[in-house]
């Protein structure tokens, strides 16, 4: 074991000098990089060493967190992958909840050797489910430190005061295997919402108009012979709240039916208004429910930390007594692949593998700043870029059917399209016989490329929502994970099952011609060009809704 060790270690070191395929062995291979250090074993990443703002003093010692702690699956990484692979290309049925938890849930042994860990450092077990492998602690700020090896400090970042820590989270030997992740320890500041305001501009004032969601459904030909019956979806919010008021008050205006929407905090995370992501919550919200009214919305409203997005995938994915299981989940909510750990993104992969062996269908905004995503270097926007989440990219779409890429550059509203290469993906298999470029860094490094789909995002041409008792017009890639959502809604009820995991099927129909799409020649985000098939501006373009329906229905899927 010891040697397998030193071999995981010395690749992790190299990782940055070798192939994309090498970077995945070297990180996968214990699921985590280990390092022994006499009986314990470090996960290590970065951000023990990358402290974000200016510190102020430990934290204090008496002071109550909520920690959670991911334990690995019972299965191997190849069975999960493979498995994956196969409910994809339909050769499996999505597992239902008990198939899951037989075959991919945690090992109870396992659960029972974390829990005991955690009761021999004084931490109370607040939640433990071997389906999700997910358990929740409880205790203060000094058993933590003592228990996982780390120095809880408080730093002065802006207006706010982060717990952050110093030291690499380590644990006993006799867990080392058991232990995915570690989340809440540190509980900075994780995401950025992808969405841009814009002017209210009617269609009598010029080609480019605001749009109502309903609208762009129709432009991109969505089918109509279900709107979602029978589907629930969850939706992701780190801020930010609803008035549902307010949101009763939209459809009543504009003539639609009103959806089912069930509210749901995860790790004390509350619907609250007042700032401004209530705009955030809005678009996905009424896009979703403009689209797809007869469907039922699940509003996840977390924390904005990397603990609080994983927990919230999770719940989503594994809903609790009195919520529906949801058939999509859609984010709009990201950051810069380089903001993320690797700790945080192996978790977060996971978490959208679990989603995509249930049958769920992940969408991802791409990112509203470009190509460099508000980095000094090039970097898609995560969790878009993970190779198990369908990430959307923005165009600008006007009503004589003109669209290209989205890209105000540095205009009256600014922003553009995010996409790119990853540098923590590998190529998927899904994209191998894809054409895609090199990442536009100087070491022009091959890699995920990201986004998969695209559709209208410009605020000039952006979606009619209400916020705040007021229509306004809202546009960012935020706009477009939901309504691939909704799309799903529909061609799952058409379908009478759900579609899930749609990326190698997005792929397949690509490479054969691009049939079902609305390919966007024109255009770029400041890093990547679009043209004639796959890009890393708008991938394949926008979906047909009917013609991907006839797809799938051709394929047996």
């Amino acid at each position: 074991m010891s040697d397998i060790r030193d071999n995981v270690e010395n690749k992790a070191k190299a990782a940055d000098e070798t192939p994309s395929a090498l970077q995945s062995e070297a990180s996968n291979a214990l699921n985590s990089r280990i390092r022994v250090v006499g009986d314990r074993s470090e996960l290590l990443d970065t951000r023990a060493s990358d402290p974000r703002g200016t510190k102020v003093g430990p934290s204090d010692p008496n002071a109550e967190i909520s920690v959670t702690v991911m334990v690995k699956s019972k299965a191997s990484d190849q069975e999960i992958n493979d498995t994956v692979g196969k409910i994809a290309n339909g050769k499996e049925k999505p597992l239902t909840d008990a198939e899951f938890n037989s075959r991919f849930g945690a090992d109870p042994a396992a659960m029972a050797r974390v829990e005991k860990f955690a009761k021999d450092n004084g931490l109370t077990v607040d939640k433990a489910d071997a389906n999700s492998g997910q358990i929740k602690l409880k205790g203060e700020v000094n058993q933590f430190n003592n228990a996982f090896g780390v120095q809880l400090n408080d730093y002065q970042d802006g207006q706010f005061v982060n717990r952050e820590r110093s030291g690499n989270i380590s644990v006993p030997r006799s867990i080392e295997n058991d232990v995915q992740g570690v989340f809440g320890l540190d509980n900075r500041k994780q995401a950025e919402p992808h969405f841009r305001k814009g002017p209210i501009i009617s269609p009598k004032d010029g080609a480019s108009a605001n749009f109502l969601p309903n609208e762009v459904a129709d432009a991109y030909n969505f089918p109509k012979e279900s709107m979602g019956a029978g589907q629930s979806v969850g939706i992701i919010e780190l801020g930010g709240g609803i008035d549902t008021k307010d949101n009763s008050a939209y459809y009543q205006a504009h003539g639609f039916k009103e959806p089912s929407l069930q509210i749901v905090g995860v790790d004390g995370a509350k619907n609250t208004t007042g700032s401004d992501a209530d705009g955030e919550v809005a678009l996905d919200a009424q896009v979703i429910g403009a689209v797809a009214p007869d469907a039922n919305q699940q509003l996840l409203f977390a924390p904005n930390s990397d603990q609080g997005f994983v927990d919230a995938i999770t719940r989503a994915t594994f809903p609790e007594a009195g919520e529906k299981q949801n058939t999509a989940i859609s984010i709009s909510w990201g950051a810069a692949e380089t903001n993320w750990t690797d700790q945080a993104i192996q978790n977060m992969d996971m978490a959208f593998k679990k989603a995509a062996l249930k049958g769920i269908s992940v969408f991802a905004a791409s990112g509203d700043n470009g190509a460099k995503d508000n980095t000094d270097k090039f970097a898609p926007d995560f969790p878009s870029s993970d190779p198990y989440v369908t990430g959307t990219g923005g165009t600008q779409l006007d009503r004589s059917g003109k669209e290209i890429v989205w890209n105000d550059g540095g205009g009256f509203f600014g922003g553009s399209t995010g996409g790119g290469i990853s540098e923590k993906f590998p190529v998927p298999d899904f994209q191998k016989d894809t054409k895609m470029p090199l990442s536009a860094n100087p070491d022009g490094k091959a890699g995920r490329g990201d986004p998969d789909i695209a559709g209208d995002a410009a605020p000039s041409t952006g979606y009619i929502v209400r916020v705040g008792g007021q229509d306004q017009a809202v546009g960012g890639t935020s706009a477009v994970a939901p309504l691939y959502a909704a799309l799903t809604l529909r061609l799952n009820g058409a379908l009478g099952h759900p579609v899930g995991y749609l990326n190698p099927f997005l792929y397949q129909q690509g490479n054969a011609g691009g049939a079902v799409f609305k390919d966007i020649t024109e255009g770029n985000n400041n890093g990547y060009t679009a043209g004639p098939g796959w890009d890393a501006a708008t991938g394949w373009g926008a979906i047909d809704g009917q013609k991907f329906l006839d797809a799938l229905r051709k394929a047996g899927k």
